[in-house]
């Protein structure tokens, strides 16, 4: 399976439990500026096992409403919107 993780949260930020399962477009977790950070920001990668106890990050597409972004860019800010439309952009 996959692990996503999320880092430098608000602290106590999340907003589900572990295994909790979750919608699209369901509010998870508040952006913070916890670690060595000078403004708040989110780190977010995808894991799946590797060999030897390992993990191996692998690619993740986002659905916003500029359609679907598999290369994030530093500094632009992407926001979520309705599922539907933004599939009719792709």
């Amino acid at each position: 399976g996959t692990t996503g993780e999320y880092y430098h949260l608000k602290k106590d930020g999340a907003l589900i439990d572990v295994g909790e399962r979750v919608i699209a477009g369901q509010e998870i977790a508040l952006s913070g500026n916890t670690g060595h950070t000078t403004m708040p920001h989110l780190h977010f990668a995808v894991y799946r096992a590797a060999s030897w106890g390992n993990t191996q990050s692998i690619p993740v597409r986002f659905l916003s409403a500029e359609g679907v972004v598999s290369s994030p860019r530093s500094g632009r800010r992407y926001e979520a919107t309705d599922t539907d439309a933004a599939r009719n952009k792709s």
